[in-house]
């Protein structure tokens, strides 16, 4: 049985250490002897954009993280500055803590809450490792006082005896979950196919996943019991046949391509519908809900198909928005649709409409600036009610300052 009272004091010892060897210390000699800030900020630069929406703080704090995080990570200089002299003129304790930093390098970690076996002690299971860890952190305990219903949280940690510990910026996100920061990662990089690979890449470059902060406020978007998330996957069959699908879907074909159309679920909010494009003998599916997904999924498997039950992509509006963002660039979500004539039906541009709202209202938020809704509303083409419906939302969970550990 886990001692959780003495675990907690050999953490809290660790962390008056940390607060006077690293960071009114170490952060410093790296900057001065590695040139380490100056490399953060040549890394920075690429998303001042972003950056300048944030708290006023947060670049400060992110920037202490960043350096902080190259000293100790796995490969980084934390071993050869123990044998400085500049180092070796530290007190007992804080060599002792340097000398175990270097042995179990510092990671970042996207994880979930399990649960809460003591105060300021956290069970966490890391979202792409599945590793479960227990987190000392007196940030979250913070965070939770005044938003409860944190769905990922993301750290920046080293070991503490029996524990991890978190250091720098805490960031937790509303709607994010496991598949829209892999959504993301495979905007960075489309060859992160397993979580494996996700993880590695995390802990190579965390900086853009930092940047995913920036959207972290924005809800869910429910329509009635369905919560908007695009869904795709993509499958290849050279040996495809049309007939069977004649019972179940509406048709059409234009250019080499088939658009295959569920009656009841083709419409908002699902958008459930497959496509086959002949030449590249490809699949896809694509729907708006996990609901329209996983009918289309059943329609396709009734018409001969034995197709997996999860989706290859999943990401809300939100996270679409957001990585849009900071990568600055428009991303497809559906590379086929635009082959068809658009429907007549006032529902197709819903989730646009409402996406550009959110992002017009997350930009004036977190320029501390107050919300002209009418005006938003008007500008994103949405109606005011609507447009009032989701400030509420949005303001009722927007956390202002970025809490430290």
């Amino acid at each position: 049985m886990n001692d959780f009272q003495s675990i907690k004091k050999y953490a809290e010892r660790d962390r008056a250490i940390s607060k006077n060897v690293v960071d009114d210390f170490i952060i410093k000699y790296g900057a001065s002897r590695g040139r380490l800030d100056k490399q953060v900020d040549n890394r920075l630069k690429r998303y001042r954009h972003v950056i300048r929406k944030m708290p006023e703080n947060w670049d400060a704090l992110l920037k202490s993280q960043m350096i902080t995080y190259d000293i100790f990570k796995a490969g980084g200089p934390i071993s050869a500055y123990l044998n400085h002299s500049g180092v070796k003129l530290r007190s007992q304790d804080e060599l002792e803590y340097l000398r175990r930093q270097a042995e179990h390098p510092w990671t970042f970690s996207f994880a979930e809450l399990l649960d809460k076996p003591y105060p300021d002690m956290y069970r966490m299971r890391d979202l792409f490792t599945g590793e479960n860890y227990l987190m000392y952190s007196r940030g979250m305990t913070q965070i939770r006082f005044s938003e409860p219903n944190i769905k990922t949280w993301f750290f920046l940690m080293g070991l503490s005896g029996e524990c991890m510990q978190s250091y720098g910026p805490i960031m937790h996100f509303k709607s994010f979950g496991r598949e829209e920061i892999a959504f993301f990662a495979r905007q960075l990089d489309a060859g992160l196919e397993t979580d494996h690979k996700v993880a590695d890449h995390i802990q190579k470059q965390p900086l853009p996943y930092t940047m995913l902060w920036s959207g972290s406020q924005i809800p869910h978007i429910i329509h009635k019991e369905y919560a908007i998330q695009h869904q795709h996957a993509e499958y290849f069959d050279d040996e495809f046949d049309a007939g069977p699908f004649n019972d179940r879907f509406l048709a059409e074909y234009t250019n080499g391509l088939y658009r295959f159309q569920l009656p009841e679920w083709s419409t908002f909010p699902h958008y459930a519908t497959a496509y086959y494009h002949e030449k590249e003998s490809i699949l896809y599916l694509a729907a708006f809900t996990r609901a329209g997904f996983d009918h289309l999924k059943e329609a396709l498997n009734q018409s001969g198909y034995d197709l997996p039950p999860e989706p290859h992509e999943a990401a809300t509006p939100g996270m679409i928005s957001t990585a849009s963002d900071i990568l600055r660039k428009e991303i497809e979500l559906n590379p086929f649709d635009s082959f068809f004539e658009p429907e007549d039906d006032s529902d197709d541009d819903d989730l646009e409409e409402v996406n550009h709202f959110l992002s017009l209202l997350m930009e004036t938020i977190n320029s501390n600036k107050k919300p002209d809704i009418k005006m938003m509303a008007e500008q994103a083409g949405i109606d005011y009610e609507t447009a009032s419906e989701l400030t509420e939302q949005v303001m009722e969970r927007f956390g202002g300052k970025l809490p430290e550990n």
